[in-house]
């Protein structure tokens, strides 16, 4: 049943052109991010500036002015159904240990490497 609700969900972010929707440039192998093999982009995390609203008026900066900051591109919401975005991580970076309660995460990487750890409470014997 779930493979049947998600299989559209996920043929779509697959059919995804991550090159021409985020308008990446083109960098000589190994010398950018991996787009798909044998094809490396410039990444755009120092194109993706935080919003001013961010801005911390007692440290006079940005929250989101170091390369540990995640930065968000928004691309639609309905309210109480769902929220869709891109996720732009600085190369190296990490994500800390989170849960999502009562949501349902759908993610693809769209240019780059990623590597995943998933970890799972174990079940109470009571």
């Amino acid at each position: 049943l779930l493979r049947k609700c998600f299989d559209p969900i996920w043929n779509s972010l697959a059919g995804i052109d991550a090159e021409n929707f985020l308008t990446l440039e083109r960098v000589d192998v190994g010398k950018g991010a991996r787009l798909f093999e044998g094809v490396d982009v410039r990444p755009i995390y120092e194109d993706i500036t935080p919003r001013k609203h961010n801005y911390n008026k007692n440290t006079k900066s940005s929250c989101c002015c170091h390369s540990s900051c995640v930065r968000y591109l928004h691309i639609a919401e309905k309210d109480d159904k769902y929220s869709i975005g891109i996720f732009v991580f600085h190369p190296y970076a990490r994500m800390p240990l989170h849960d999502h309660p009562e949501m349902c995460v759908i993610s693809r990487v769209l240019y780059g490497d990623l590597r995943k750890t998933s970890l799972d409470l174990p079940l109470d014997d009571d």
